[in-house]
């Protein structure tokens, strides 16, 4: 199984710390060593690092680690393969452009259902793409089905044969299909409300295809967890934890938010650590998200089985998006406008690490030009206004 590592800051900030403790899981402090990438987001541009070589041995993530990149939003894959051979093309993150934005996605988990020996996909949300009512979970497995749909103007299509970039490409048809952009595009409540209906429907088809096989529903134990970018600060994390069978690797998702007041850190999987304090000012924050946790000494939290949390600009978000105001609907009109209305975020409950309570302010345009260190530089570097 792999590991996926993600982070969204309010203001641009350096993935150096993480990154460094989570490169060395790719074959030093863990088996990972079947590849690696990294997409991040410069404004609208996206840059991309991919290999097959081990990340632990990679002078290439080893000089990531060295270089001043900050960023609001970033994602990181490193794999152990279990579906497609080790090349290139299978290499996580998998990038798409769609509405002129990029799209990027890593995945940690098993969909036998995306990996038909048939090269026939489950088509996700068609019932928002035709006027007929959607197909079973069983007509989505059929190969005919999938031609049907493809022949009608499926967009995207998998250039490798993993499991991970067949169920992205479905994602981002069904979103094509489901929202006409000539009427705007969708606010990233939308777009979450509707991402959650498709998890939801991935699952349950999982479940059917096992079936199929002949194993009983009980038996049937997907994994799914993701992350998934859409532009400068837009990251979207969904979680269904398990485990293969034989194995007592427990694939999972973990999340932390840094915020004032900051402290100091230590790596898992190498002995480093930083003070927060010293390379960050009172209003930044960030969150990280990771596969299992970076650090040893801060309270992360594990994400519950079929949870999807929303990170817009260092801010957290789950269960349902509070969305904009009536009045606020010219100011805030899709997902190209700024962040600008009160926020209901993330409801914590009781987990190891006890509650966490999030501020809920009156945001306005959280793109502060001023860069922050919560990632972690290598060597402090002197903020400026």
């Amino acid at each position: 199984m792999c590991q996926i590592f993600g982070m969204n800051a309010r203001t641009p900030t350096d993935f150096q710390f993480s990154f460094k403790g989570f490169t060395k899981r790719g074959g030093a402090t863990d088996v990972h060593a079947d590849g690696w990438g990294l997409a991040l987001y410069k404004g609208r541009g996206i840059q991309a690092f991919h290999e097959m070589a081990p990340s632990c041995t990679s002078p290439l993530a080893t000089l990531l680690q060295t270089l001043p990149i900050k960023t609001h939003n970033i994602i990181a894959h490193i794999r152990y393969a279990t579906v497609g051979s080790t090349v290139l093309e299978n290499v996580h993150p998998f990038t798409r452009e769609l509405w002129g934005r990029n799209w990027a996605f890593a995945h940690n988990g098993d969909l036998p259902h995306f990996a038909l020996p048939s090269g026939g996909r489950p088509v996700l949300g068609r019932g928002f793409a035709v006027d007929a009512p959607p197909p079973s979970p069983l007509e989505r497995l059929s190969p005919k089905t999938s031609r049907n749909v493809t022949a009608a103007g499926r967009h995207f299509n998998p250039v490798g044969a993993t499991d991970s970039e067949a169920v992205f490409v479905e994602i981002l048809n069904a979103i094509d299909a489901r929202f006409d952009i000539r009427d705007g595009m969708p606010s990233s409540c939308e777009l979450f409300e509707f991402l959650k209906s498709l998890t939801d429907e991935i699952i349950e088809g999982g479940k059917a295809h096992a079936a199929t096989l002949g194993s009983k529903e009980q038996d049937y134990q997907p994994i799914f967890n993701f992350l998934l970018c859409c532009g400068e600060g837009l990251q979207f994390a969904f979680c269904y934890p398990g485990k293969r069978p034989n194995s007592t690797t427990w694939n999972s998702l973990h999340y932390i938010v840094r915020r004032h007041p900051f402290k100091k850190a230590s790596l898992v999987d190498v002995d480093y650590d930083i003070n927060f304090k010293d390379v960050t000012e009172e209003g930044d924050q960030c969150c990280v998200i990771a596969t299992k946790p970076l650090t040893v000494d801060e309270c992360w939290i594990e994400m519950k089985k079929g949870e999807m949390l929303m990170f817009e600009y260092g801010q957290p978000f789950g269960k349902k998006c509070h969305k904009v105001k009536e009045d606020e609907e010219e100011e805030r009109s899709g997902l190209d406008a700024n962040p600008s209305w009160d926020i209901d975020d993330v409801e914590e409950v009781d987990r190891t690490c006890g509650r966490i309570e999030f501020d809920s302010p009156k945001r306005k345009d959280l793109r502060n030009i001023r860069s922050s260190g919560l990632g972690g530089q290598m060597e402090p570097l002197k903020l400026s206004d």
